[in-house]
Parts: C-alpha cells; structure tokens; sequence
C-alpha cells in the first residue's frame, strides 16, 4: 500500500513539472513573438495576419501581460520553468501556491519602482506608482526620503521574487549535477 502511494506521488510529482515546464514553454514563445499589430485587448485588427507563434490565444496572452506587467512578464514562464524543472527532478518542493502568490506580489511590486525612474511598465506598475506617490506626498515633502522609500520598495520586490523562485546556490549545483550525470549516465551518490 505505501508503494502504490508512493508511485503515485512520483508520477503525479512528474507529470506536474512537465505541465509547468510545457506552459513555461508555451508561455516563453507566446511573449517572445508579441507584436503590437496583432489583435488584443487594446488592438482591434481588422486584419486576419497574426505574427504570434502561438496564434490569437498567444497574442491575447502575450498582450494581456505586456499591458499588466510589460517586461517583468518574461520573470513568469522562468518561475514556471524552475519549479517544473525542480518537480521533474524530484526536489522536493513546498507551498507552490503559496511561493506562486508572494512572486506574483513581488512582480507587481517591482513595477512601482520602475515607473517612478520613468523605465516602460505596465499598468500595475503605472497604478502602484501613482498609489504609492499620492500616499508619500501625503506625509513627506522630501524628494530624497520618496527616493529611499522607492529603494526599499524595490529591494523588499526583489526578495520576495528570489523567494518565489527559491532560487538558492545549492539547489542550482544539485540540478546542474542531475543533468550532468543524466545524459553521462553515470552513477550519482
């Protein structure tokens, strides 16, 4: 009984990290081949040539999340592809929702910061921005004091990414070493 539950859980471990790594897939060409003269949700075309990879389902996603999150967008198919990657190669990995939801807020965050130095961001970016400096205008008149709050802001958006993707030194080599001795088919203590 504990062997059958066992198999299971490995091939449902598996079978999730290919799903993430297909949509990570999916996901990366999708963004990669965006073109503003494709229909969207801002782009009514009458014309019927679409230049995504994907086709119209690829240009409405790649649209939807280049008006929201613009380049920050492309942080979202390599979080899908690290954790695949990591459930594909049996590392054991917890709290995926909860991980997915503090790199979302992280994605979101890292926007505002952007906006405020006038780099291109989405919509989020744009609505945190204008939040974030109506409420500091608010209680701080000083230009510099704005500024550092913005760099903690980021600092703060930038950790919650790096803990979204668990990225860690340790795990890196682990899954370099997967690989490594995978295609050597050599024997791995």
């Amino acid at each position: 009984m504990i062997k059958i539950e066992r198999m299971r859980s490995f091939l449902l471990s598996r079978i999730f990290g290919l799903f993430l790594i297909t949509f990570s897939v999916i996901l990366s060409l999708s963004l990669a081949s965006y073109s503003i003269n494709d229909p969207s949700f801002v782009n009514i075309s009458t014309s019927s040539e679409i230049h995504n990879y994907l086709g119209f389902y690829g240009a409405y996603t790649s649209s939807f999340l280049y008006i929201f999150l613009n380049y920050s967008s492309y942080l979202l198919p390599a979080f899908l592809l690290i954790t695949g990657l990591k459930s594909l190669l049996g590392i054991h990995y917890k709290y995926f929702i909860l991980k997915l939801f503090i790199f979302i807020i992280g994605l979101f965050f890292i926007n505002a910061p952007l906006s405020f130095v006038n780099i291109k961001v989405g919509l989020v970016g744009i609505f945190l921005n204008d939040l974030i400096r109506i409420l500091l205008e608010n209680y701080f008149a000083n230009f510099y004091l704005i500024t550092f709050i913005y760099l903690l802001i980021f600092l703060t958006s930038i950790i919650l990414i790096y803990y979204g993707l668990t990225l860690k030194s340790r795990v890196l080599i682990y899954i370099i070493k997967k690989i490594y001795f995978y295609f050597t088919n050599k024997i791995y203590f």
